[in-house]
């Protein structure tokens, strides 16, 4: 079941409970977030899932689907077995959510109880606020570097963390 997105009021109350004690927000977009996730090959029960399969378009193909001269197809219509949780899918989005949260996790976060997207950093008392694969973080200068340190240990990120001027 995927997780409920944080809601702007949660990121509005993280922002001000933030200012009230000297905390600085910035902001980071997860780089093509449901790429960096696996599709599940097991239910819960351990039975295995089906197979899924998609078809390429011809400017994804490797260099090693075409001959020789770079441009004559070695195949008429190749599938490819899925392995990523890619936009569109069903699936996907809880997949994300629980790729997130355990990494989260691994770095000591732990999920705020009834505000969906939120996490609490109890060592160094900060807040991330998550919304899809934009991330929010809300921690004292000192603390920054080393939590988004973390977390780039597991998720891929487009750009450094910026100072928010806007969100969403």
């Amino acid at each position: 079941v995927a997780q409920t997105p944080a809601s702007l009021v949660s990121a509005r109350a993280a922002l001000a409970a933030g200012a009230l004690q000297g905390r600085r927000a910035t902001v980071r977009d997860a780089t093509t977030a449901y790429l960096q996730a696996s599709l599940k090959t097991h239910n819960t029960d351990g039975t295995e899932k089906p197979s899924q399969w998609v078809r390429l378009p011809r400017s994804w193909w490797p260099e090693s689907w075409f001959e020789a001269d770079g441009v004559t197809s070695k195949y008429y219509d190749p599938v490819v077995r899925l392995q990523k949780a890619i936009y569109g899918h069903p699936e996907s989005e809880a997949i994300w959510d629980e790729h997130l949260g355990s990494r989260l996790r691994k770095e000591g976060w732990l999920p705020v109880l009834n505000q969906p997207g939120c996490w609490h950093h109890a060592a160094s008392q900060s807040t991330l606020v998550v919304y899809v694969d934009d991330l929010l973080l809300i921690a004292d200068i000192a603390h920054e570097a080393a939590l988004w340190a973390g977390i780039e240990k597991h998720i891929m990120f487009s750009e450094p963390a910026l100072p928010i001027v806007r969100y969403l």
